[in-house]
């Protein structure tokens, strides 16, 4: 039986009506774990550029320094169908800081979405990073993706070990040497 990404909420915006829940993380860190939202925008750009370059070169698969407006814009106003994000932040009130992101993206009507994760680099090697992707992988299945894939540069070891964690195989067909394609079929919802 093929599944439809249709929304399992009834059309409802997970960014308005989910507003996180806490993680406590190894070492004792805790943060607040929600959807994006186009109010993000600065504290994206923020996250960003304080990820170390080889965290931004990994994460966009080449050398960025910064986004332009646009394609930040792009990244916080997703549309919670083809595209979801979840951002961990750390912090209280006007003071809170994203310190991890991890989305999917699909083309419109594919039952295939390609799954990405940023951690900030005081914040890794601390379980963030399967968490996040855990809890992104569930609302993918249950808006009805069946495939999951992430995409890396073969030397990313920190990702590869991710997508291992998460169930992820390689993908038949690599797209290069340089880069490696993991896949994971979700089961359906029942």
């Amino acid at each position: 039986m093929r599944r439809s990404p249709q929304s399992r909420w009834h059309g409802a915006d997970p960014a308005t009506v989910h507003d996180g829940a806490t993680l406590t993380l190894a070492g004792g860190r805790s943060c607040r774990v929600r959807p994006i939202r186009g109010s993000d925008r600065d504290l994206k750009r923020e996250f960003l550029a304080g990820l170390s370059a080889r965290a931004r070169y990994n994460r966009f698969l080449g050398a960025v320094r910064e986004l332009s407006p646009e394609a930040l814009d792009r990244l916080v106003r997703v549309d919670y169908r083809s595209q979801m994000a979840l951002v961990a932040l750390a912090g209280e009130g006007g003071a809170e800081r994203i310190v991890g992101v991890a989305r999917y993206a699909a083309a419109p009507g594919s039952l295939s979405c390609e799954l990405s994760v940023a951690v900030a680099d005081t914040w890794q090697r601390r379980g963030l990073a399967t968490m996040l992707a855990r809890q992104l992988l569930e609302y993918a299945r249950l808006r009805g993706y069946v495939r999951v894939t992430v995409s890396t540069f073969a030397d990313n070891v920190p990702m590869l070990r991710l997508a291992q964690r998460l169930g992820m195989r390689p993908a038949a067909g690599q797209p290069s040497p340089s880069i490696i394609e993991m896949e994971l079929l979700l089961p359906e919802v029942v």
